[in-house]
């Protein structure tokens, strides 16, 4: 936190309801198809030739408010749970760069049994990147922190109730220092999953008895006492290609169904792993060892 960070701005989070009704729309409108219509429908659809477009469904959110952690290489991560299955393709950090120098390096990672693996020690399931150029700048003059849209170099299928990492870091820049990459997040707000960061570890000298042997502490990922970053996920899903070839069919159909009051009502209970300053996670076995830094 050596640098001066401009002021940061207020955004909100962007509307999904109209994506949910084209969903509802064309799911109505495949049922109008598949009782009343059979294979004209279709033919119609064909004449017209509008694809079904993708729309994207925003599943996971973690919402800005306060705090932050600025790194280089050193990695830091979001653990989060999946409410909506489907092909993960597109995430959002809130974030700014100190340096446009380098690019910000983006990787998901399956979280098992509650364990995070160390770095290297597991194949990301997706990855992705972006030139730090692109994102707002936080040094003297610049416009503060914002929402950075990420695409994942390749899509990857995801499963509701599972957990993962979206983990973040510098391909440039060493592993110390304050940093060249700021992410903002909340004070631990977001109900499924912790912010994280990676320590290398090492030697632990002695502070208060000067007789004692100095430890070594292993490589570990430390949890955030009072901080998860802020972060959006999205998951497309078929929009109304087929719904516009219907038609008032697919109003009709639309008015019809009873559709549930929430179209995506997340029923998983609420969890938030009990913070204690300095907790890390070790590789193996899962268990959590609690220490002081």
């Amino acid at each position: 936190m050596d640098q001066p960070i401009s002021p940061i701005p207020t955004r909100s989070a962007p509307d999904s309801h109209l994506a949910g009704f084209a969903v509802r729309l064309a799911r109505a409108t495949v049922g109008v198809a598949s009782r009343s219509f059979g294979s004209g429908l279709a033919l119609v659809a064909l004449v017209a030739g509008a694809p079904p477009a993708i729309a994207a469904e925003l599943d996971q959110e973690s919402p800005f408010q306060s705090g932050f952690t600025q790194f280089n290489e050193r990695p830091v991560a979001q653990r989060f749970d999946v409410g909506l299955s489907g092909q993960l393709e597109t995430i959002e950090v809130f974030a700014s760069q100190l340096s446009p120098i380098g690019n910000l390096l983006v990787s998901i990672h399956p979280v098992v049994d509650g364990v995070l693996a160390l770095p290297g020690g597991s194949v990301p399931i997706a990855t992705g990147s972006i030139p730090l150029l692109a994102l707002p700048s936080s040094s003297a003059g610049g416009t503060g922190p914002g929402w950075v849209t990420i695409d994942l170099d390749v899509p990857v299928a995801i499963t509701a109730g599972e957990t993962l990492a979206l983990v973040l870091q510098k391909d440039s820049g060493g592993d110390g220092g304050a940093g060249g990459v700021a992410w903002f997040g909340n004070p631990a707000l977001y109900a499924f999953g912790d912010a994280v960061r990676y320590d290398p570890g090492g030697i632990i000298f002695c502070t208060l008895d000067p007789f004692c042997e100095p430890g070594i502490a292993p490589p570990s990922w430390i949890v955030f006492t009072n901080l998860d970053f802020a972060f959006r996920t999205y998951v497309p899903e078929p929009a109304s290609g087929l719904a516009l070839a219907a038609g008032a069919a697919g109003l009709a159909a639309l008015a019809r169904a009873r559709a549930p009051a929430s179209e995506h009502v997340d029923a998983r209970p609420a969890k938030r792993l009990i913070r204690a300053q300095d907790q890390r996670y070790s590789l193996s076995p899962p268990v959590i060892a609690v220490s002081k830094a």
